[in-house]
């Protein structure tokens, strides 16, 4: 579900854009265009970091900025003790290459091949997470229990709310 943004028309309507609104004009009823603002705007406007989640976590793994906490996010104990969990989010489709029949020339009688070197659509977004977590709560969590310790983390908690459909891999220390 894509995220919606509040724009206010010189009228005093509001209207609901998303962020592939960003960029473009939108016409009020009252007749005025009001020009959606850049995607980094409207997301400082609703008071959100104006990175996406994914590029926040990337910088902040690459600076070891991560992870934040210093208790453990099951018990609240203090430790020093981080887990890891790989979160996959989104995976590129590949379609295979090899020979396709044409199905529409087969409408007219005719057979109709032709090769395919096939592509990859969509990306790889997945991250390996780190997680304060001390060895006692870590010890074989369920599916669950991995997702609320992931849940707890704002930064985490926003990937997740935006890639409803990710998977992620047992816990490891």
């Amino acid at each position: 579900m894509e995220k919606l943004y509040s724009l206010a028309c010189n009228c005093g309507r509001t209207h609901q854009v998303s962020g592939t609104d960003a960029g473009c004009d939108i016409h009020c009823d009252c007749g005025q265009t009001i020009s959606v603002p850049s995607l980094q705007q409207l997301r400082i406007s609703a008071g959100e970091s104006p990175l996406s989640a994914e590029m926040t976590i990337e910088a902040r793994l690459l600076k070891g900025q991560l992870p934040e906490e210093t208790h453990c996010l099951g018990c609240g104990v203090t430790t020093t003790e981080t887990a890891y969990v790989t979160v996959s989010c989104e995976r590129p489709e590949v379609q295979a290459r090899g020979w396709t029949l044409n199905f529409f020339a087969l409408l007219f009688g005719w057979i109709s091949m032709s090769w395919s070197a096939g592509h990859e659509q969509g990306r790889d977004v997945s991250f390996c997470l780190p997680l304060r977590i001390c060895r006692e709560c870590g010890q074989t969590p369920s599916e669950s229990k991995v997702r609320d310790f992931l849940r707890k983390v704002p930064l985490y908690r926003q990937l997740l709310d935006k890639y409803t459909a990710a998977t992620w891999s047992a816990l490891r220390f």
